[in-house]
């Protein structure tokens, strides 16, 4: 808890909406996690569909979206960073195969994008897997 404490200490903390659109073992994860942190941070701001300035760096979330092809396994938030340059990370969606991924990234119009890929195993469909494909070409 003290190496957690000194990460955390003062900090603004980001985060994605811990009871709207949200899975529950997702729900039961931020729970934990903000009761944990919550008397170390300096604040807690809910992320989804919004935008913060800090200095010379403007932070852009999209609305939650899909992890991966469907809802089952939750929700994840996209951030575009704009300083330098325009970056856009879309972790967890898990090859952006559906049209609500990639219109954020589209609107955003990112110099760089940092995107996982398609799963290649286990449930992902091959429907999904084209689709992902195409989505980031």
């Amino acid at each position: 808890m003290k190496r957690a404490r000194k990460m955390f200490e003062g900090k603004h903390l980001f985060v994605k909406h811990p009871s709207k659109n949200i899975n529950k073992s997702q729900i039961k994860r931020a729970s934990i996690f903000l009761e944990q942190v919550k008397d170390m941070v300096e604040s807690i701001e809910y992320i989804d569909g919004h935008t913060f300035d800090l200095e010379n760096v403007e932070l852009t979330f999209s609305e939650a979206l899909p992890h991966g092809p469907n809802t089952r396994v939750g929700y994840v938030v996209e951030v575009g960073i704009v300083g330098k340059d325009k970056v856009l990370f879309m972790s967890d969606v898990e090859g952006a195969p559906l049209k609500t991924h990639i219109e954020f990234a589209l609107k955003f119009e990112p110099d760089i994008v940092l995107c996982d890929g398609p799963m290649t195993y286990q449930w992902y469909s091959e429907h999904d897997f084209l689709s992902s494909l195409r989505n980031m070409e």
